[in-house]
């Protein structure tokens, strides 16, 4: 009789894990799937980081958010970050707050943002982005 009541005690338990294990990866891999699409680009985004590319030589540009939620319908006031590989490492301090000031101007022309994006961080990166050479922030002003 202990035999049978130890196996069922056993047997209970390791069921209980398991569900419990199962349940939460099952509820774990669904929000992950649900709550992080990626937002793609916007046809403005598209046209506007390709005249930057030829514009000033970028090699690469990526921005944040990259969630669909936070960049189409954020809920809180947030960020628009633009990351830029820059070939040209050669140039002064001066040059690049000029390619930044122009690049900010640039934005607030080519891209609708949403109204709760405050502000804007640019970071220019030499090497094709090994190490930053410079970040620069704004705060957005309505220009149109």
């Amino acid at each position: 009789m202990k035999k049978a009541i130890k196996w069922g005690l056993i047997t209970l338990s390791v069921g209980t894990f398991l569900y419990l294990a199962i349940s939460f990866f099952v509820v774990s891999w669904l929000s992950y799937f649900s709550s992080s699409k990626r937002a793609e680009l916007t046809s403005q985004e598209k046209i506007f980081f390709k005249k930057l590319k030829t514009k000033y030589g970028f090699e690469e540009i990526s921005r944040t958010p990259e969630t669909e939620k936070k960049r189409f319908h954020p809920k809180d006031t947030i960020a628009y970050e633009l990351y830029m590989s820059y070939i040209d490492c050669n140039k002064t301090k001066n040059d690049y707050q000029n390619t930044a000031d122009s690049i900010v101007k640039q934005i607030n022309q080519n891209i609708d943002l949403d109204k709760k994006f405050y502000k804007y961080f640019i970071t220019l990166y030499c090497d094709s982005g090994t190490n930053p050479s410079y970040k620069y922030s704004y705060l957005r002003k309505d220009v149109k």
